[in-house]
């Protein structure tokens, strides 16, 4: 209230984006399975063509169907590039995650951030109403 009134009284009008905490999480990315080796989970995506906020602004990736420890096993899930930092979680615990299955991830963004990095393609993106 006090920033609303200094700023009328300078005649500035302040438009804010909400953003995804309070809008809402905008963007599933579904990916599939290509491989599973050693508790590590490679997709036919990439932090670079889908997913940077995951390393541009540390957001830790919630994935459907995710169960505590007790009820699965860790994995952690790669990106389909060779660069160390492709990692879109570092450790979520799942049941019986199989090659060409599907992981959502349920708050990819509101954005749809993408480099052509290691010559990904464009990721085709569905607008659901």
């Amino acid at each position: 209230l006090e920033l609303r009134r200094w700023l009328n009284s300078i005649d500035i009008e302040m438009i804010i984006e909400p953003g995804r905490y309070i809008a809402a999480p905008a963007v599933k990315l579904v990916a599939t399975i290509l491989n599973i080796y050693d508790h590590n989970i490679i997709v036919n995506c990439s932090v670079y063509n889908s997913a940077m906020d995951t390393f541009v602004a540390n957001i830790r990736l919630l994935v459907e169907r995710e169960v505590d420890q007790h009820h699965g096993k860790p994995y952690t899930i790669k990106g389909c590039t060779p660069d160390s930092m492709d990692i879109l979680r570092y450790q979520v615990f799942l049941e019986n995650p199989q090659i060409g299955g599907k992981i959502v991830f349920l708050n990819a963004g509101a954005y749809n951030f993408t480099t052509d990095f290691c010559l990904l393609p464009k990721l085709t993106t569905h607008i659901v109403d």
